[in-house]
């Protein structure tokens, strides 16, 4: 994880040697981003989303999960409302 952070803090991290290196497949993270913003779903990356790997693998996103506070289902934030 140290070297992850390394390399997306780096100066070369759009690079094979950058961030990208580290994953297993860069879409399905960017698929999960997309997913959680469109769902607006609050409880989001800070709490409902999960980074895994094998042991001398890459980091692998998902399974995505935890839909009760999403599409519309909280009435204290702005999850609501369909602009945004």
């Amino acid at each position: 994880m140290r070297r992850f952070e390394q390399a997306v803090n780096g100066p070369d991290f759009r690079s094979r040697v950058g961030y990208a290196a580290f994953l297993d497949t860069p879409e399905a993270f960017i698929d999960q981003l997309w997913l959680i913003g469109m769902s607006k779903n609050i409880d989001d990356i800070r709490y409902s989303a999960y980074v895994h790997k094998e042991r001398g693998g890459k980091l692998r996103m998902g399974p995505a999960w935890d839909w009760n506070l999403a599409f519309g289902n909280m009435d204290t934030a702005t999850d609501s409302d369909p602009t945004g």
